[in-house]
Protein backbone atom coordinates (compact mmCIF):
# COMPACT_ATOMS: atom_id res chain seq x y z
CA UNK A 1 0.00 0.00 0.00
CA UNK A 2 1.44 3.53 -0.96
CA UNK A 3 1.36 6.34 1.73
CA UNK A 4 0.34 9.86 1.45
CA UNK A 5 1.98 11.95 3.62
CA UNK A 6 -0.48 14.85 4.72
CA UNK A 7 1.08 18.04 6.34
CA UNK A 8 -1.33 20.13 8.11
CA UNK A 9 -0.67 23.26 9.87
CA UNK A 10 -4.40 24.55 11.51
CA UNK A 11 -4.76 25.65 15.24
CA UNK A 12 -8.01 24.04 15.60
CA UNK A 13 -11.03 21.89 13.62
CA UNK A 14 -12.62 25.80 13.27
CA UNK A 15 -9.66 27.13 12.06
CA UNK A 16 -10.34 28.37 7.75
CA UNK A 17 -7.35 25.73 7.08
CA UNK A 18 -8.87 22.64 8.31
CA UNK A 19 -12.44 23.80 6.76
CA UNK A 20 -10.71 23.50 3.25
CA UNK A 21 -8.95 20.72 3.77
CA UNK A 22 -11.62 18.76 5.29
CA UNK A 23 -13.49 19.79 1.63
CA UNK A 24 -10.51 18.74 -0.46
CA UNK A 25 -9.03 16.05 0.94
CA UNK A 26 -11.30 13.35 0.01
CA UNK A 27 -11.04 14.41 -3.53
CA UNK A 28 -7.69 14.23 -3.41
CA UNK A 29 -6.88 11.22 -2.10
CA UNK A 30 -9.08 9.85 -4.43
CA UNK A 31 -6.93 11.34 -7.16
CA UNK A 32 -3.85 9.72 -5.61
CA UNK A 33 -5.53 6.22 -5.68
CA UNK A 34 -6.40 6.49 -9.53
CA UNK A 35 -2.26 6.74 -9.64
CA UNK A 36 -0.75 4.93 -6.80
CA UNK A 37 -3.36 2.00 -6.19
CA UNK A 38 -4.79 2.03 -2.79
CA UNK A 39 -3.06 4.26 -0.43
CA UNK A 40 -3.15 4.88 3.31
CA UNK A 41 -3.33 8.98 4.81
CA UNK A 42 -0.83 9.43 7.03
CA UNK A 43 -1.27 13.08 8.69
CA UNK A 44 1.09 14.96 10.45
CA UNK A 45 -0.08 18.01 12.70
CA UNK A 46 2.80 20.29 11.98
CA UNK A 47 1.52 22.46 14.99
CA UNK A 48 1.27 19.84 17.53
CA UNK A 49 5.41 19.14 17.31
CA UNK A 50 7.73 19.98 19.60
CA UNK A 51 10.83 19.43 18.06
CA UNK A 52 10.40 20.97 14.11
CA UNK A 53 13.25 24.15 14.97
CA UNK A 54 16.59 23.66 13.46
CA UNK A 55 19.15 25.15 15.73
CA UNK A 56 22.97 24.71 16.46
CA UNK A 57 22.65 20.86 17.79
CA UNK A 58 20.57 20.07 14.63
CA UNK A 59 22.71 21.43 12.03
CA UNK A 60 25.57 19.77 13.17
CA UNK A 61 24.00 16.48 13.61
CA UNK A 62 22.19 16.55 10.66
CA UNK A 63 24.08 14.54 7.98
CA UNK A 64 25.26 12.03 10.94
CA UNK A 65 21.35 10.70 11.50
CA UNK A 66 18.73 11.87 8.99
CA UNK A 67 15.89 12.86 10.97
CA UNK A 68 12.49 11.29 11.75
CA UNK A 69 11.27 13.87 9.29
CA UNK A 70 13.73 12.98 6.76
CA UNK A 71 12.70 9.28 6.84
CA UNK A 72 8.70 10.37 6.82
CA UNK A 73 9.44 12.30 4.21
CA UNK A 74 11.46 10.34 2.01
CA UNK A 75 8.90 6.75 2.98
CA UNK A 76 5.78 8.78 1.47
CA UNK A 77 4.84 7.99 -1.82
CA UNK A 78 2.75 11.36 -2.25
CA UNK A 79 2.64 14.76 -0.26
CA UNK A 80 -0.41 16.78 0.75
CA UNK A 81 0.08 20.08 2.13
CA UNK A 82 -2.42 22.27 3.91
CA UNK A 83 -1.34 25.69 5.38
CA UNK A 84 -2.13 29.16 5.66
CA UNK A 85 0.03 31.73 4.55
CA UNK A 86 1.21 34.00 7.49
CA UNK A 87 3.03 37.39 6.96
CA UNK A 88 3.31 37.15 3.31
CA UNK A 89 4.24 33.24 3.45
CA UNK A 90 4.95 29.56 4.69
CA UNK A 91 4.25 29.26 8.68
CA UNK A 92 7.25 28.76 10.39
CA UNK A 93 6.73 25.15 11.62
CA UNK A 94 5.97 24.39 7.67
CA UNK A 95 9.47 25.77 6.72
CA UNK A 96 11.26 24.51 9.59
CA UNK A 97 9.95 20.80 9.11
CA UNK A 98 11.03 21.26 5.19
CA UNK A 99 14.38 22.28 6.55
CA UNK A 100 14.71 19.39 8.89
CA UNK A 101 13.35 16.74 5.77
CA UNK A 102 15.32 17.92 2.41
CA UNK A 103 19.13 16.66 3.98
CA UNK A 104 21.79 16.62 0.93
CA UNK A 105 23.45 13.51 0.91
CA UNK A 106 20.52 11.74 2.15
CA UNK A 107 16.94 13.21 0.71
CA UNK A 108 18.86 13.93 -2.50
CA UNK A 109 22.65 14.11 -3.60
CA UNK A 110 24.42 15.72 -6.91
CA UNK A 111 26.08 13.52 -9.30
CA UNK A 112 28.08 15.05 -11.61
CA UNK A 113 27.40 18.38 -11.03
CA UNK A 114 23.37 16.95 -11.17
CA UNK A 115 20.49 16.97 -8.53
CA UNK A 116 19.85 13.61 -8.10
CA UNK A 117 16.81 13.59 -5.86
CA UNK A 118 15.38 10.18 -4.17
CA UNK A 119 11.81 11.24 -4.32
CA UNK A 120 11.49 12.58 -7.78
CA UNK A 121 8.69 11.68 -9.54
CA UNK A 122 6.23 11.89 -6.49
CA UNK A 123 3.23 14.40 -6.75
CA UNK A 124 2.75 16.73 -4.49
CA UNK A 125 -0.75 19.24 -3.46
CA UNK A 126 -1.16 22.19 -2.21
CA UNK A 127 -4.15 23.27 -0.43
CA UNK A 128 -3.70 27.30 0.76
CA UNK A 129 -5.50 30.05 2.60
CA UNK A 130 -4.80 33.34 3.06
CA UNK A 131 -6.78 36.31 4.58
CA UNK A 132 -5.22 38.61 2.35
CA UNK A 133 -5.13 39.07 -1.05
CA UNK A 134 -2.83 38.08 -4.21
CA UNK A 135 -2.86 40.13 -7.38
CA UNK A 136 -1.29 37.59 -10.05
CA UNK A 137 1.84 40.22 -10.30
CA UNK A 138 2.53 38.98 -7.00
CA UNK A 139 4.99 36.28 -6.30
CA UNK A 140 2.67 33.36 -4.97
CA UNK A 141 3.07 33.47 -1.25
CA UNK A 142 3.73 29.34 -1.05
CA UNK A 143 6.22 29.92 -4.13
CA UNK A 144 9.09 29.23 -1.56
CA UNK A 145 7.62 25.45 -1.13
CA UNK A 146 6.97 25.21 -4.26
CA UNK A 147 10.66 25.71 -5.59
CA UNK A 148 12.05 23.55 -3.14
CA UNK A 149 9.79 20.41 -4.29
CA UNK A 150 10.29 21.27 -7.77
CA UNK A 151 14.19 21.09 -6.92
CA UNK A 152 13.80 17.15 -5.89
CA UNK A 153 11.74 16.51 -9.06
CA UNK A 154 8.70 16.31 -7.16
CA UNK A 155 4.93 17.51 -9.65
CA UNK A 156 3.34 20.23 -7.39
CA UNK A 157 0.01 21.47 -7.92
CA UNK A 158 -2.59 23.71 -6.48
CA UNK A 159 -6.15 22.25 -5.09
CA UNK A 160 -7.67 24.86 -3.80
CA UNK A 161 -5.54 28.43 -2.89
CA UNK A 162 -8.50 30.63 -1.10
CA UNK A 163 -7.88 34.20 -0.29
CA UNK A 164 -8.84 37.42 0.55
CA UNK A 165 -10.91 35.60 3.72
CA UNK A 166 -10.13 38.81 5.83
CA UNK A 167 -10.61 40.98 3.05
CA UNK A 168 -14.34 42.96 3.80
CA UNK A 169 -15.73 40.45 6.32
CA UNK A 170 -15.42 40.32 9.83
CA UNK A 171 -16.34 36.68 10.17
CA UNK A 172 -13.91 34.62 8.21
CA UNK A 173 -15.80 31.55 8.45
CA UNK A 174 -18.46 33.24 6.05
CA UNK A 175 -16.21 33.86 3.86
CA UNK A 176 -14.43 30.76 3.13
CA UNK A 177 -17.82 29.06 3.26
CA UNK A 178 -18.80 31.52 0.28
CA UNK A 179 -15.04 31.27 -1.19
CA UNK A 180 -15.97 27.64 -1.34
CA UNK A 181 -19.25 27.59 -2.54
CA UNK A 182 -18.05 29.79 -5.62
Amino acid sequence: MKKVLSLNVFSSEFSRTYAAYNKHKAEIILCFKEELGEVSLHEVDLLESTKLSVDKTYLQSRFQEPSDEARMFLEADAYLFAFPIWNFGLPSVLKAYIDRAIIPGYTFTFVDGKILSRVGGRKATFIVTAGGLYSEADTKPYESLEKILRFLSIDVSVAAFYQGLDVGSPDATSALDREINR
